[in-house]
């Protein structure tokens, strides 16, 4: 990939990770999946966000804040029930921003079109989960402005790109 294009993926990749809480949900797997991060050894955001709910109905029950997310966490402890969670074991290969960020630092794409691929992968993943849930929000969220951003910005690469091969 030439400059130019690095410079124009960079900048795609900085709007997507710009909307906050789809970036946010999709921005590693770990985020992903709700499994308990090994890089720092807490909790993700989703986690803790999933740990809360449980415990409100537990202070209204009169329990303190504390003791209701410490009994929280012991449910959480406890086999996951499906139906609470975002199932993302059927997505066969997930894909996330930070994967394609890694791979854009690595230089791994050798094409933009190669680059755009993969975030319209990324976006794709929405066919996996049921319309109205959490992720597929997220995921539409992520696909317009993907989408605002190619109208905005791609349309004049194009015809800069229309220029240069007609001169050729």
């Amino acid at each position: 990939m030439n400059a130019e294009d690095m410079t124009l993926a960079r900048r795609l990749l900085m709007e997507l990770y710009a909307a906050y809480y789809p970036s946010m949900y999709f921005k590693n797997l770990e985020a992903m999946s709700l499994k308990r991060s090994t890089r720092n050894a807490s909790f993700s955001r989703a986690w803790l966000k999933h740990i809360h709910r449980l415990a409100r109905p537990k202070v209204r029950d009169g329990f303190s804040k504390k003791s209701a997310f410490l009994e929280s966490l012991f449910d959480i402890c406890q086999p996951i029930r499906e139906k609470e969670l975002a199932d993302f074991d059927q997505i066969p290969r997930p894909l996330c921003l930070d994967q394609i960020k890694e791979r854009l630092l690595a230089r791994d794409f050798s094409t933009l079109m190669r680059f755009l691929h993969a975030l319209k992968k990324l976006v794709d993943q929405r066919q996996y989960f049921k319309k109205g849930t959490t992720p597929d929000k997220y995921l539409k969220q992520l696909d317009d402005m993907l989408e605002q951003f190619l109208l905005q910005h791609m349309h004049s690469y194009w015809l800069h790109v229309d220029d240069v091969r007609s001169s050729k």
